[in-house]
């Protein structure tokens, strides 16, 4: 019993005790004064601050007695900026932070020439302008069309060498794959076999020429009436029957003359009869229209035939022009035809040597001869070449594989352009046209492009409900990988405004859009109010006006200066 009253005694001693405590340390925490209150309720709402949403602002360093610290200002420089003070209870001016209203109008920045000179500080006057709304499509990065192809072969045939891979840049005319093909074996023999007929017709075409010019040169003689010792000097080309049988019948009329005009002189002096004058007559008369009839055959057939062997060669030189047109369809460059053109040059291979005991000379024409042997006893090969400089992008051909020469075996692509396909919806197609330049943005480490739009397509694709906006991108150092997904911003629908200034020029301080305006005490942070906004400018509504300057370059530079030199709290933390 006298236990259980102890204990229960002690439990009352340390309930009185216990109250005792709580009074006393109610009065000591009354005794405290409010300025100490309400420096905790400051750090308490400072220790609450969201800081992640000001990686770009320092915080200000405040002294013991509330006031701005502005001994960093030493070594900025000589940027002074004027001292945010507390009031007369040592509370900062700032005190309360749910009323930020004015914040900004008291931050200002001395700067001498030299200054603003070394920290690139340039003015602008605030004049009016035009501001487009800017809207963001999204696009995505394809292969030019237009400098892409696929490369089928002209023939059939078998894959006998693939030179290329995927992923290859290749040179225009560069070989891609060897394909041997019976198609090109029979184009190259009909070839072959139309310029040896044109040899001969060349052959057959000189001798017509000399026989024409002979008969020429015969028929002129003839016209002088030379005599038979005179025709016999004559120096004539190689000669055709139709010669000899004129000269014949020359020489008859020659003969014919001399007795028709002596029988005539006979007949006058009586020394003859009638009709023997009249019989050489009658020869005479034979004999002139006999060398008529051969010289006039002479010239016909002469020149018919010139015409007929010239004729000949014209439909032998289309036959082979045709033949070496079909090598070309089939894959064959001008080179190799003119090698088969001229078997004389295929040989050459650009080495030359004057030294006829030289044994490398003769090395080097026992291999271009074998190769030659080689690439005759094959007709049916030929190089599958590169149409233009590009990358391989898809390869679809094995060593070995049975072409059909239909289908694509490689596609090549210069992606030194390439093209930008956007989106554009229905309700953005009445802005959007051929010509607009617009901002190709495309993401992390790749540099946005400035291009212009090329075509807009006059079709709505029925299932997206958008139309397609191509734009044209240089793409000399490849970055722009086709496949990539981009955003397109166009500036659009462009109207008047009274101010407007760059985007660059507006800043965020204590919760404000300020623009620094030179005024008595320095660079003063005015506070503005915006409207609307394109990608490079902005509006302004109000605070700055008309004529007034504004730091239009290197307004960053003075709020980084406000920030560091410690001109408060809430210019720290970006109120």
């Amino acid at each position: 019993m006298n236990s259980r009253r102890f204990k229960l005694a002690a439990i009352a001693a340390g309930v009185l005790a216990l109250a005792a405590g709580a009074a006393l340390w109610t009065g000591l925490w009354q005794a405290v004064p409010s300025a100490y209150a309400q420096d905790v309720h400051d750090d308490h709402d400072d220790a609450g601050h969201d800081h992640a949403a000001h990686e770009d602002e320092d915080h200000a360093v405040h002294d013991g007695d509330g006031h701005v610290d502005d001994a960093h200002d030493e070594g900025h420089g000589g940027l002074h900026a004027d001292d945010a003070t507390g009031d007369a209870d040592g509370h900062d001016d700032h005190a309360g932070h749910d009323d930020h209203e004015g914040h900004a109008e008291a931050l200002a920045v001395r700067l001498t020439p030299e200054q603003m000179e070394r920290f690139g500080i340039r003015l602008a006057t605030a004049a009016p302008g035009r501001i487009g709304r800017q809207i963001r499509l999204p696009g995505e990065i394809v292969i030019n069309a237009d400098r892409s192809a696929h490369v089928v072969p002209p023939a059939g045939g078998i894959a006998r060498d693939v030179s290329v891979k995927v992923g290859d840049v290749v040179e225009a005319g560069q070989p891609l794959v060897s394909i041997e093909s019976a198609d090109l074996s029979r184009a190259k023999t009909a070839f072959l076999s139309k310029r040896t007929e044109l040899e001969c017709c060349a052959v057959t075409l000189t001798r017509t020429e000399a026989l024409h010019a002979g008969a020429e040169q015969l028929l002129e003689a003839l016209a002088t009436s030379p005599s038979l010792e005179a025709l016999r000097a004559l120096e004539l080309p190689a000669m055709g029957e139709r010669h000899a049988a004129v000269i014949a019948a020359y020489a008859d009329l020659v003969l014919a003359e001399a007795d028709y005009e002596r029988e005539k002189q006979l007949v006058a002096g009586a020394a003859s009869s009638q009709a023997e004058y009249q019989t050489a007559t009658n020869a005479y008369k034979r004999a002139t229209a006999a060398f008529i009839a051969a010289r006039e055959a002479l010239a016909f057939e002469t020149q018919q035939a010139l015409l007929e062997a010239r004729q000949a060669r014209q439909v032998l030189e289309l036959e082979l022009a045709a033949a070496a047109q079909e090598l070309r369809i089939l894959g064959l460059t001008e080179s190799e035809i003119d090698a088969m053109a001229n078997p004389s040059s295929r040989h050459a291979g650009g080495h030359e040597c004057d030294d006829p005991n030289c044994a490398d000379c003769e090395d080097h024409v026992a291999d271009q001869t074998a190769n030659h042997d080689h690439h005759e006893s094959r007709l049916g090969l030929y190089a599958l070449r590169a149409p233009f400089a590009g990358v391989v992008v898809e390869k679809h051909v094995a060593l070995g594989e049975q072409l059909s020469g239909e289908e694509s075996v490689f596609t090549i692509a210069d992606l030194g352009s390439v093209w930008v396909d956007v989106n554009v919806y229905q309700k953005d197609l009445p802005f959007v046209r051929a010509g607009q330049p617009v901002r190709i943005v495309v993401g992390e480490g790749i540099p946005p492009a400035e291009a212009t739009i090329a075509f807009v397509s006059p079709i709505v694709d029925s299932e997206t409900r958008t139309a397609t906006a191509r734009i044209v991108l240089n793409n000399p150092t490849g970055v722009y990988r086709p496949g990539l997904f981009v955003t397109a911003e166009i500036d659009v629908a462009a109207s008047s405004a009274a101010v407007v200034i760059p985007k660059a020029a507006v800043l965020r301080i204590a919760e404000e859009d300020v623009v620094f305006v030179p005024g008595d005490e320095g660079f003063v942070a005015q506070p503005v109010r915006l409207g609307r906004a394109s990608r490079t400018h902005v509006e302004i509504l109000e605070g700055l006006q008309g004529g007034q300057s504004y730091v239009a370059v290197g307004a960053f530079k003075l709020k980084a200066e406000i920030v560091t030199s410690g001109l408060g709290a809430h210019a720290g933390h970006g109120h």
